[in-house]
């Protein structure tokens, strides 16, 4: 069993749990061969409050650190499990089965609440277990369950024992006396990316109401993944119009301008949103304007602009019916305000989606 540090030359790690809780200088010491593999149970563990101690306490404060780690580590050698590391007033074990785990959390903290403390002050320390499949490395055990046992045991408030489900489940039916489990639901943990169902390890005896665990608030978590609506460098179409935004007065503006005059071109460089603005901004705009019943043809002239005007413009969409209509148009381009019957009612208004111009009749 590794020997303590001095107490008195070192602060306390404040409660909160590292964003690594693999780190450590001293872990290469209290990893030896020894470690359990395989499925093993981990428990993290911290004095709450441990600064406010220090305060209250001041040189005394080094005594409280040596008695928890003292109680701690003979406990971890009862219920065979492995320290791994330690910082200031924290610990994390791991054990070859839940059941001596939970044990050990058990013990743990029926010691330190039937021990004196200086000044009468009271030492309440969170655990947190989880069960998992770790990779053991030379610096220790690594992957993803050691964080979500560190997460859970930062969850905590003092004198409270948490357990994940996996944990819960080899336990269950097998529970140290006078020994309870509460299910306190779902939560999401810093850094991890599902939630956690999270059980309550009541002990008869000792306090079992403790104030809500820490988890991420709903306002603090980040936004459903959904769509956005910002396309880049994409083209926005008819669809679009709801995420078209932020181009309202230029839209107005075209809409104004196409009611006046007989034909209307948005001419820009290559890429500038021609397109978009016309399909996702002017198109929907006209076709929302209820004093006005707009007809809206859009096509895309091609190297036979005429052919694809009349094929828009054709009632029926028929091959032999614009082929009549593109004559016609060729022989009097006038006959699209209607002089033929092949063509659409009045005020019918032709975008074209290649060089954006729009006209009206």
């Amino acid at each position: 069993m590794p020997p303590p540090s001095d107490p008195a030359t070192r602060l306390p790690r404040p409660p909160e749990v590292t964003d690594s809780p693999l780190v450590s200088a001293r872990q290469a010491e209290l990893a030896p061969i020894s470690m359990p593999a395989g499925t093993v149970t981990l428990l993290f563990t911290d004095i709450e409050g441990s600064t406010r101690l220090l305060d209250r306490l001041r040189g005394e404060y080094a005594s409280v650190l040596e008695d928890q780690r003292e109680l701690l580590r003979e406990l971890f050698e009862r219920w065979h499990g492995h320290e791994v590391d330690n910082q200031g007033d924290s610990f994390f074990a791991a054990f070859p089965s839940a059941h001596q785990a939970v044990s050990c959390a058990v013990d743990a903290q029926r010691a330190l609440a039937a021990h004196v403390w200086p000044h009468g002050v009271s030492v309440r320390v969170r655990m947190g277990l989880h069960t998992g499949e770790p990779i053991v490395a030379t610096t220790g055990y690594v992957g993803m369950d050691v964080h979500r046992a560190a997460r859970v045991g930062a969850a905590g408030h003092g004198g409270q024992v948490l357990l994940t489900q996996t944990t819960h489940d080899l336990v269950a039916n097998d529970l140290p006396v006078d020994t309870s489990l509460r299910d306190l639901g779902e939560h999401q943990l810093k850094d991890l990316r599902w939630p956690l169902r999270i059980f309550q390890l009541d002990i008869d005896g000792l306090p079992s109401d403790f104030p809500d665990i820490r988890a991420i608030a709903a306002d603090d978590q980040p936004p459903t993944p959904g769509e956005a609506p910002y396309r880049g460098l994409q083209v926005f179409d008819g669809g679009d119009a709801r995420l078209f935004f932020g181009r309202e007065d230029t839209t107005a503006r075209l809409v104004d301008a196409l009611a006046s005059w007989p034909l209307l071109a948005v001419v820009g460089a290559s890429g500038s949103g021609k397109s978009s603005i016309v399909r996702a901004g002017l198109i929907p705009s006209l076709q929302a304007d209820a004093g006005n019943e707009w007809k809206v043809h859009l096509l895309t002239p091609g190297a036979h602009p005429l052919e694809s005007l009349a094929t828009s413009l054709s009632m029926d969409g028929s091959v032999a019916t614009a082929a009549l209509l593109a004559d016609d148009l060729r022989r009097d381009p006038e006959v699209y305000g209607c002089t033929s019957t092949a063509c659409s009612p009045p005020h019918a208004i032709p975008v074209e989606a290649g060089a954006d111009t729009a006209n009206a009749s």
